[in-house]
Order: structure tokens, then sequence, then C-alpha cells
């Protein structure tokens, strides 16, 4: 089963009695302030962003390197990124 931001954002709207177009901009507010805290990764503190409950997103600094295939590519800085998730189930 795949579930959709879209479908995130109309059962959120549905279930708190608020406008899909406001759970929306939320949403993307969101998204600009996680690319925004992982960018600001710099090369000697790694960024973890805890989105939710078992899950984070973490960035760290990659310095500007060259790559040499056919013609020679300068790649500036730029950040990777790992997603982990921890997903935790407790019976009663």
């Amino acid at each position: 089963m795949t579930i959709t931001q879209e479908n995130i954002i109309k059962e959120i709207a549905e279930k708190e009695g608020i406008k899909v177009a406001t759970v929306r901009k939320i949403f993307k507010r969101a998204e600009k302030c996680i690319f925004d805290y992982l960018s600001s990764t710099t090369p000697t503190e790694n960024t973890v962003v805890k989105i939710l409950d078992g899950l984070s997103l973490e960035c760290n600094y990659v310095p500007e390197r060259n790559i040499h295939t056919y013609d020679n590519i300068n790649v500036m800085r730029e950040f990777g990124q790992n997603q982990k998730l921890l997903v935790i189930i407790i019976e009663n």
C-alpha cells in the first residue's frame, strides 16, 4: 500500500475539520523549514531533524570535490541525507 502526502493532507483536514488548503499550506511550510535546517549543515556538525516520533532525517556535509570522467566536473559542496525510520510496535 502506498500512502501519499496528499492522502495524509486530506485525512488530517477531514478529521480535524479544517480546509485541505490550510493543511497543504502547513505541509509546504514544514517542508521549507526542514530543507532550511538540513541546508545549514556545517563541516563540523551534522544536522538531525526529528520529523515525527521514530522518523528523522540526518544530513552530513560533503566538501567540494572534482569528479574525473570524460569531462572534469567540479561539484560544489553538497549535503548527503540519510533517512532513518524506527518503528516500534507494542502489543497489549
